[in-house]
């Protein structure tokens, strides 16, 4: 029999540096890291006992093996690789049982695995060949697992006796959540739909009509009582309030190129996605985006998220568990500086970077670039990813000069929490 494999690992609180793509500025937030053992990559995500962080995935090499882990506060590593499956490798949802045990799923091997938190995975195949487990999560005192391949999802109880309910023919199932209607809630690999399964009920189909070929790929229950989906075929992110008759579906477009992946709860009340390396959020009410950022230097792929114990959000990407901290909020100036007779001036600032729904927040200034009077001042307030107009009032002094010179060679100056953020020199010139 295999032992486990324990490693000490402490958290980092600082990363070297952002991939080059996400271009940081320096002194960036970077989220506190695990390093898993070598040769070990996480692909599963979920909060276990005691609120310590679990991984499932695989380990490659010459024992090569799917595995399973527990990260505790401390940034210990407890491994256990799962017998017999090297030759299948692959892994799908991690959850907490009703128990106490981690359950997850291995697709390619066709086996539900639970584990204690002691360590030594063991568990079982579902009833028929070819069932390829795949998402898993608990509700009341039962597991449900999606049954890709054999159209179908699987209620299993402590022991590991699984009972399948057939959903429409050729269906995919490939993850699922609880709803707030207490419902499990599945999309397909295949169809623009999601399903709705009530425990003891019946399942029913809801189609997104309009969307074309839309591809979910993952699925959340929402801080706002409604159902979250990423989607792989474009830079989308879905809605869907969690009801029968009068569901209204909400598609969502992301400043990025690629699709989304994976979707979570997170921080701040906002829901979470990745995108290939980049992790970003989005405000419950689609009006504002966090920006998009590699998770790790390098850029590797998210393969997992996961809302912590405490309420931030968990990644993994290659060998590295971590704790995702999105870029410090910035400004800058967009547009002209226009001058609106004497007494006034306006520009745009954008608010770029952070979390979703958060403001730049702070004071903006016209100095005379030859020697630094100022000229004028205004305040402005701006959820990240907008950018606003912003108005400044103009000291007495700069709008005699303006009439009486036609223009001033000036430096516009806008701060964050007291700090320069942004500086942009101009031409400011009279109104006509």
């Amino acid at each position: 029999m295999m032992r486990p494999m324990r490693r000490l690992v402490p958290l980092v609180a600082i990363l070297a540096a952002l991939c080059a793509a996400a271009a940081p500025a320096a002194g960036a937030a970077t989220p506190a890291v695990v390093h898993l053992p070598e040769g070990t990559a996480a692909e599963a995500l979920a909060v276990g006992p005691g609120g310590d962080l679990w991984f499932a995935g695989v380990r490659r090499g010459p024992d090569a093996a799917n595995v399973v882990g527990r990260i505790s506060a401390t940034g210990a590593v407890d491994e256990y690789p799962v017998p017999n499956s090297g030759s299948t490798p692959g892994v799908g949802g991690l959850t907490l049982g009703p128990e106490g045990d981690m359950w997850f799923t291995q697709p390619a091997a066709n086996r539900i695995e639970r584990v204690a938190p002691g360590g030594h995975p063991e568990g079982f195949s579902p009833p028929k060949p070819g069932s390829r487990p795949t998402g898993i999560t608990r509700l009341g005192d039962s597991l449900w697992a999606t049954l890709e391949g054999v159209d179908a999802v699987a209620e299993l109880n402590p022991v590991g006796k699984a009972t399948e309910y057939t959903l429409s023919t050729g269906a995919h199932p490939t993850a699922l959540t609880v709803g707030p209607d207490s419902a499990l809630w599945l999309i397909d690999a295949d169809a623009p739909e999601v399903t709705r399964k009530a425990p003891a009920g019946r399942s029913i189909g809801i189609p997104f009509t309009g969307f074309g070929a839309t591809r979910n790929t993952d699925i959340v229950s929402g801080p706002d009582g409604n159902l979250w989906m990423s989607q792989s075929d474009g830079p989308y992110i879905g809605r869907l309030e969690a009801r029968i008759a009068t569901s209204k579906y909400t598609r969502y477009k992301l400043p990025i190129d690629e699709g989304t992946s994976l979707v979570s709860t997170g921080p701040r009340h906002d829901v979470w996605f990745a995108a290939g390396a980049r992790i970003g959020s989005i405000a419950t009410d689609g009006l504002s985006v966090g920006a998009p950022t590699c998770a790790v230097p390098g850029c590797a792929t998210v393969k997992a998220l996961a809302e912590g114990s405490d309420g931030s959000l968990w990644f993994a990407a290659g060998g590295v568990v971590g704790r995702f901290e999105p870029l410090p909020l910035a400004v800058s100036p967009r547009g002209n500086l226009v001058a609106k007779g004497n007494r006034k001036a306006t520009t745009s600032l954008a608010c770029t970077r952070g979390a979703a729904g958060r403001r730049c927040q702070g004071k903006v200034e016209i100095l005379r670039r030859r020697d630094g009077t100022r000229l004028g001042s205004g305040r402005f307030g701006i959820v990240t990813s907008a950018t606003r107009p912003v108005t400044l009032s103009l000291t007495r002094s700069a709008g005699a000069e303006l009439t009486r010179e036609g223009s001033v060679a000036v430096r516009l100056v806008a701060r964050l929490g007291g700090k320069v953020a942004a500086e942009r020199d101009y031409r400011l010139r009279a109104a006509n």
